[in-house]
C-alpha cells in the first residue's frame, strides 16, 4: 500500500478561516497596524520563524523588536481561532477516511510546530488518520522529513500532497510522486506538477490510480 504524505496549511486545512484572523489579532495585540491579507497568505507554509520574520520585518525595526511578544500573542490567537473557526477544505475528511480504510498509511509533513499541527488535527477530528507527523521541530527540512518517513514506513509507493514550492521540491528530492493541491496558496509555484488536484476529492482519484 502507499505512503501518502500530506502538507497541512493549504492542503488539508483552510488557513484563511482561522490563521488569517489570528495573525491580524496578534498584530493588534502587540500594537502594530493590520497587515495585508494577501501578504499574510503568501507566507503560509513557511517555517514559523521565517513567517514571523518576513511579516514583522515589513514593519521595520519596530516590528522586529517585538518578535518574541508577537510570537506569544500569535499562538494564543491561533489556538482560539482554530478551535472556534478552523475548517478543513470540503471533502478532506472523506478522502482521509477512504484512503485509511483502503490500507494506505497517512502522514503529515509540515513546516508548522507540533503543537499547531496536533491542535488542528484534534479540533477538526482527523487525528486518528495519521500515524506519523513530521514538523519543523523534528526534521531539518521537508526533503529530510519525507526521507525519514520513507525509511520508517513500509510502503509500495510514496506520494507527497502539497500546495507550495517546499512540497514539490521535497518530493523531487526524494524521487516520489507529487500531487499539487491547486486550491491552496501556491498554485503558481506548483502549476507544472505532473499531477494536480483542483479539489480534495481528486487527490483520492489520483492516489488510487497510481
Amino acid at each position: 500500500m502507499h505512503l501518502v504524505i500530506f502538507d497541512l496549511d493549504g492542503t488539508l486545512f483552510n488557513s484563511e478561516t482561522s490563521v488569517l484572523p489570528a495573525v491580524q489579532e496578534a498584530l493588534k495585540n502587540v500594537g502594530l497596524p493590520p497587515s495585508d491579507d494577501d501578504f499574510i497568505l503568501s507566507l503560509m507554509g513557511e517555517k514559523t520563524h521565517d513567517f514571523c520574520t518576513e511579516l514583522l520585518s515589513s514593519y521595520g525595526k519596530e516590528g522586529m523588536d517585538i518578535y518574541g511578544d508577537f510570537l506569544d500573542a500569535l499562538w494564543v490567537s491561533e489556538a482560539k481561532h482554530i478551535r472556534m473557526n478552523g475548517q478543513l477544505y470540503e471533502g478532506v475528511e472523506t478522502v482521509l477516511k477512504i484512503l485509511s480504510e483502503r490500507g494506505h498509511t497517512l502522514a503529515i509533513c509540515s513546516n508548522a510546530t507540533d503543537e499547531y499541527i496536533v491542535h488542528i488535527l484534534e479540533t477538526r477530528g482527523i487525528r486518528e488518520y495519521f500515524g506519523y507527523i513530521k514538523s519543523a521541530e523534528n526534521m531539518v527540512d521537508k526533503a529530510a522529513g519525507i526521507r525519514e518517513l520513507m525509511d520508517t514506513v513500509e510502503h509500495s509507493k510514496a506520494v507527497m500532497v502539497g500546495d507550495r514550492r517546499h512540497d514539490i521540491e521535497a518530493a523531487v528530492a526524494n524521487s516520489i510522486v507529487f500531487i499539487g493541491a491547486m486550491y491552496g496558496y501556491g498554485s503558481q509555484e506548483i502549476r507544472d506538477a505532473e499531477y494536480t488536484a483542483e479539489y480534495p476529492s481528486e487527490i483520492l482519484e489520483i492516489v488510487e490510480g497510481l
